[in-house]
């Protein structure tokens, strides 16, 4: 365990002893704004390239989301804390050559967003929930 773990399990231990409900607000915000950012990793370019992309605005904050297939038999790819949707490259590849159409997204403050979107990007259409940002569909 490396040595901010270790200070931030022994401060969150420490409050719990004097407020369970301070502790859980103090673990509950680190929860929700993960320290790191996962980047992109040079295997997973070619298959991430292929996806159609969206970034749709979610309470102020930009979720990018990929899509492969043609939409039918869709199977939702959910990544881990700190982790990004491109760590399903390989998985998403052999799900989209047996006929499925995967789907993944970077949760919020997990992975880095691309500061400009690429000119190829058009305006996407809503989700439920979410509104379309300015920066979304490519394919």
């Amino acid at each position: 365990m490396d040595a901010t773990a270790a200070v931030v399990r022994t401060a969150i231990n420490s409050t719990s002893c004097v407020s369970e409900r301070l502790a859980g607000k103090g673990a509950f915000s680190l929860f929700r704004n993960p320290m790191g950012h996962s980047k992109l990793r040079p295997s997973e370019r070619p298959f991430m390239e292929q996806a159609q992309v969206k970034a749709l605005d979610l309470n102020g904050k930009t979720v990018l989301s990929y899509r492969w297939g043609s939409g039918e038999r869709p199977v939702l790819l959910v990544h881990g804390w700190e982790s990004r949707g491109s760590r399903f490259s390989a998985f998403a590849a052999e799900l989209l050559e047996r006929g499925y159409s995967p789907v993944t997204f970077d949760a919020p403050g997990t992975a880095t967003p691309p500061a400009r979107p690429p000119p190829s990007w058009s305006t996407a259409t809503s989700s439920p929930g979410c509104t379309p940002n300015s920066a979304t569909s490519r394919r």
